[in-house]
């Protein structure tokens, strides 16, 4: 989250330097220097109103946004060029509201077709959460889709097939309802299959198009830092953020150990040159720097098409198929087992006489390569290996002290259980009070404080930016009356 944060801060400043740019530009005959003092007075002003510091005027800048967001539609739908596609759209509405009111034979088809238009519409949006804001978002795959994924497993699992209808477990916050949520049919097992019980391929397939559409998803979230940053290089201005961020990434981490620049300074250069294929391969795993790509590809002005083809792909296509082929296996009761047992010799294999020797020298490989011109990628490598070994050392040493692969089996039955559904129990004479402290609860709980923070912080970006748009526009008033 601090890594996104940091990044996200980045391209937050992107439109403050870039209007500081266009001013400075017009400053013709006006006092340079007191406009400058102008406007940072005003950038600090504006980085100081927050949702806590400040909510009467944050509140009050956000409702103006509020009525841009209404005034916006209104104002095409009255525009004269636009009396075609308002009028193409309201007969599409017209139609959908007929389908959905009048019975007909239409009426199970078109039932089908809006409850998964709904269903897909969740998990695009889920994915969309998890990666939009500029450095906000929580993330929704740890929070609904892996735990929607288990659920998927393990109920098929237990009935022996998929004789029931998980698209039901949608729209349910401020946590997932999983196998509750779940439509079963009135047999506690599904009839025999003619291949028998389903297997590992059977989980997947089931739950690869909600998988696919939540990649899709986060993709599509990817967008705001590329379109700052494309917006400002567009204008035809420099854009002094990314300048200044390349040259301190460079002077400042060579021969150093901050493994947070030297990645970002291999993804600046591996975007520089491969462009397209770049941003897939760094769309196709698990990247918390991946809004800095975005500020990349808008300052070298690729394509919008491109970039977001490449996204797609990579996020949608690959990274969250393979995310969701690992837990599905891991949340199988086979894979479960697999997974612990390999944990255990993996554990088991880094005693002192092999971890200590080889940590050291994957540190002092990585400390040579560091010294080295232009070495960027190799020393993250070394370093990063050489930490991991150094960890699962020190584990394997107080592994019986601490018995790491007991909690660990234990930490993964209490998230197999928590996806499970609740078995009805027969009513007893003093019916216990329910607990405030369940595992459900407190993961509800969890939850709700992180679309809290995520409401709170995009409704202070909302503000600070509609701030900016009318601090923008006194400096050129100021401009003009002088």
């Amino acid at each position: 989250c601090s890594l996104r944060s940091n990044t996200g801060h980045r391209a937050r400043q992107n439109e403050e330097v870039a209007q500081t740019q266009t001013t400075a530009r017009g400053d013709k005959g006006v006092d340079s220097s007191e406009l400058k003092r102008i406007r940072l007075e005003k950038a600090k002003e504006r980085m100081g109103m927050t949702l806590f510091r400040k909510p009467a005027k944050t509140l009050y800048y956000f409702s103006l946004v509020l009525v841009d967001a209404v005034n916006f539609p209104v104002r095409w739908a009255t525009n004269p060029k636009n009396f075609m596609a308002v009028g193409l759209i309201s007969a599409i509405f017209a139609i959908i509201v007929a389908l959905r009111t009048i019975e007909g034979a239409h009426t199970p088809a078109f039932k089908v077709t809006e409850h998964y238009f709904w269903y897909l519409t969740w998990w695009m949006g889920l994915g969309v959460a998890s990666s939009i804001g500029l450095g906000t978002g929580a993330h929704t795959g740890t929070l609904f889709m892996f735990p929607h994924i288990c659920a998927v497993v393990r109920t098929a699992e237990r009935r022996k097939g998929f004789d029931f209808d998980h698209s039901h477990d949608m729209w349910h916050l401020p946590a997932p309802r999983l196998a509750e949520a779940f439509q079963y049919p009135d047999t506690p097992f599904a009839p025999p299959r003619p291949n028998g019980p389903p297997g590992f391929w059977d989980f997947y397939a089931e739950i690869l198009l909600p998988l696919m559409v939540w990649g899709c998803g986060t993709a599509l979230g990817e967008l705001p830092p590329y379109l700052v940053s494309y917006s400002a290089a567009k204008a035809g201005e420099k854009d002094e953020e990314f300048e200044e961020l390349q040259k301190s990434l460079h002077e400042t981490s060579a021969g150093g150990w901050d493994l947070v620049k030297r990645m970002e300074i291999f993804m600046v250069d591996f975007l520089k040159e491969h462009g397209f294929i770049g941003v897939l391969l760094m769309a196709s795993y698990p990247n918390a720097l991946f809004d800095m790509c975005g500020l990349c590809c808008g300052h070298f002005m690729m394509p919008m098409h491109q970039f977001l083809i490449a996204t797609i792909i990579g996020k949608g296509l690959i990274k969250a198929p393979l995310q969701g082929m690992a837990f599905t296996y891991i949340f199988s009761s086979g894979g479960r087992e697999g997974f612990l047992h390999l944990a255990e010799r993996f554990l088991s294999s880094f005693t002192l006489h092999v971890g200590v020797p080889l940590g050291v020298a994957l540190a002092a490989a990585a400390w040579a390569s560091s010294r080295r011109r232009g070495a960027v990628l190799l020393p993250l490598v070394l370093s990063v290996a050489a930490a991991v070994v150094a960890f699962l050392t020190v584990a394997e040493v107080f592994q019986e002290e601490f018995s790491l692969t007991s909690k660990l089996e234990a930490g993964l039955d209490k998230v197999l259980q928590f996806c499970d559904r609740s078995e009805p129990s027969a009513p007893s004479a003093q019916a216990a009070a329910p607990s405030l402290v369940s595992p459900k609860n407190i993961f509800a709980g969890f939850v709700t404080s992180l679309i809290l923070y995520f409401v709170f912080d995009v409704v202070t970006k909302l503000s600070q930016g509609k701030l900016q748009e009318l601090d923008a526009a006194d400096l050129e008033e100021r401009k003009k009356t002088k």
